[in-house]
This record gives C-alpha cells, sequence and structure tokens, in this order.
C-alpha cells in the first residue's frame, strides 16, 4: 500500500512537471509557430447530444430553424442526385406548416395512398414477400366472384334449398323491381315504335296524295296535247288555169313540204307520247310500292300489338289509311 501510494505520488509530481514545461515551451513559440501545431494536433470531436425536449422555447425555436432548414436541404439533395420523388411535410410546435415535394405533392401522396400497405411500412424485407399479399388478393377474388354467381343462381331460381324466409323474400323484391324496370323501358321502346310507325305511315300517305296529283297533272297534259295534235286538214288552193305549169309545180312543193311538217309533228308527238306513258307508269309502280309497303308497316303494327281496343281512333284511322292507299 506504501509503495502504491509512493508511485501514484511520483506520477502525479511528473505529470505536473511535464504539463509546466509544455505550457512555458508554448509560451516561448511563435503565433505561427502555434497555429501550425494546433492544426496538426487532432481535432476532439463534439460530445454527443441528448435527444430530449428543449425546455427554452428560444433555443427550441432556433434548434428547429436550423435542423428544418438542413432537412429540406437534404430532401432537395437527396431528389436532385439520385432522381428519387420526395415529399417532406413538416407542422412547427405552433402549427405552421413547412413542406418540400419534389415533383407535385399530390401526386406523390396519391401515388403512396395508392401503395401496398404492406410496403407503405417501410419493411424491406416485406417488399421480398409480395406473393402472400397477391395470393391474399386471388383468394379474396375467388370468394368474391362466388358469391356473385351463387346470387346470378338465385336470380334463376336455381340452388334455393338453403336460404331462408328473409332472404327468399329479399329475392323476391329484387325481382319485382327488376321486371318493373324491365316493363317500364319496354313500354317506353313500345310508346316510340308505334310514334315512328304512325310518322312513317302519315308520310306515305302525304307522298301517296302527292303522287294522285302529279298523276292527274300528267293525264291532263297529255289529253290537251292529244287534243292539239288533231288538226284540221288544211284547205288547198284551187290552180290558175292562166299559168297551169307554174301553180301544178308550186302545189307539189308546198304539199311535200306539209307532208314533211306533218311527219316531223306525229314523230315528235309520238315520243312524246311515249315518254308521258313511261313516266305514268312509273308513277304508278312508286304508287304501288308505297301503298304495299304502308300496308306491310300497318299488318306489323298490328302483329305487334301496338293497337289496343281502347285506342279505337288511331286503329280505325290507320285501318282507313290502309283502305285508302289500296284504292
Amino acid at each position: 500500500m506504501e509503495s502504491e501510494g509512493l508511485s501514484l505520488g511520483t506520477s502525479s509530481s511528473s505529470a505536473a512537471q511535464q504539463q509546466e514545461h509544455h505550457q512555458q515551451a508554448s509560451s516561448a513559440k511563435s503565433p505561427q509557430e502555434k497555429r501550425s501545431d494546433h492544426q496538426q494536433q487532432p481535432s476532439v470531436g463534439r460530445g454527443k447530444i441528448e435527444i430530449k425536449r428543449i425546455e427554452n422555447a428560444t433555443s427550441r425555436q432556433v434548434t428547429f430553424s436550423k435542423r428544418r432548414g438542413g432537412l429540406l436541404k437534404k430532401a432537395h439533395e437527396l431528389s436532385v442526385l439520385c432522381d428519387a420523388q420526395v415529399a417532406l411535410i413538416i407542422f412547427s410546435s405552433t402549427g405552421k406548416l413547412f413542406e418540400y415535394a419534389s415533383t407535385s405533392m399530390k401526386e406523390i401522396l396519391d401515388r403512396y395512398g395508392k401503395y401496398p400497405e404492406s410496403v407503405q411500412g417501410g419493411n424491406i424485407a416485406s417488399q421480398h414477400h409480395d406473393s402472400d399479399y397477391f395470393s391474399r388478393e386471388v383468394i379474396r377474388l375467388k370468394q368474391q366472384l362466388e358469391r356473385s354467381q351463387q346470387t346470378q343462381r338465385h336470380l334463376l331460381g336455381d340452388d334455393l334449398a338453403h336460404l331462408a324466409l328473409k332472404d327468399l323474400q329479399s329475392l323476391e323484391q329484387q325481382l319485382e323491381l327488376g321486371l318493373n324496370r324491365i316493363r317500364s323501358r319496354k313500354c317506353a321502346l313500345s310508346m316510340h315504335q308505334e310514334q315512328v310507325f304512325l310518322d312513317e305511315i302519315e308520310d306515305l300517305r302525304r307522298r301517296e296524295l302527292q303522287l294522285h296529283k302529279e298523276n292527274e297533272m300528267l293525264r291532263r297534259r297529255l289529253a290537251d296535247h292529244a287534243q292539239g295534235s288533231v288538226n284540221p286538214l288544211e284547205t288547198r288552193e284551187p290552180p290558175s288555169f292562166g299559168n297551169a305549169s307554174l301553180s301544178l309545180s308550186s302545189s307539189r312543193s308546198q304539199q311535200q313540204h306539209k307532208q314533211q311538217q306533218q311527219q316531223q309533228k306525229q314523230a315528235q308527238q309520238q315520243a312524246i307520247s311515249q315518254q308521258m306513258q313511261i313516266h305514268i307508269q312509273k308513277q304508278q309502280q312508286q304508287q304501288q310500292q308505297q301503298s304495299s309497303l304502308s300496308d306491310q308497316n300497318l299488318q306489323t303494327s298490328l302483329q305487334l300489338g301496338l293497337y289496343e281496343p281502347n285506342r279505337g281512333g288511331r286503329r280505325s284511322s290507320l285501318i282507313q289509311a290502309s283502305s285508302d292507299s289500296s284504292h
């Protein structure tokens, strides 16, 4: 024990002597030598700061401002250097918002919301087990498909043995609702089709009347033309006995000229009459086709049951239209 005390005393005295010697040597050095010695000496690192809430409000605000700026700077550098999409949201203790987004905050948040929950936690190891997620999705979709198929079978009236009374009543209500919708849609389509048929029949009647008028006009024109073509024979002047040779030659030439004119007129009249007859035949054919088409539309509407007994007025008008077209 005494030897240990002596050794400790000698070591402490020697350490004190060395420290005094070092201070004297440093005081004797010039400022440049002191600066070079300071650069050569290893720098002592900062001590580890204890992470806890800063009680002083001013110090807390200063620390928040400094570290916020550094965090925003690091986020920007990360997005630029690594071509990464970075979004940073900071709320201060006073509720003030500070944010940074490399592209668009909304786009990044939407992408984050659509990302699978198994990966959102940041667990890198879970990314290697995506097969589990997809297998669960497959099972869920299969179950959903099976439920849909079962509902379809129930709507068709199959596989009803295991259903309770409440389920059967609900199924009946669904079927009645669907039937009501189908009937209303069918009625709307029937009314629309009926209106289309009525419009077509009315159009055909108007066209039929127009064709009747055109045919009547053509008949009148043909009759007037035929009456005008029947001209009385022109009277011949008696030849004068004084110059018999000249009058005979002139009468012959005039007679030949008149005969040629009459032949030309007859040929023109025949051509015109042929054209009029062809036109009348075409008009009659079109009239027959339109009347047959109106009859077909009427028969089709009657077969479809679009005209009920309570619509006697409209039905009688259609029957009258068909009878007019047949006449």
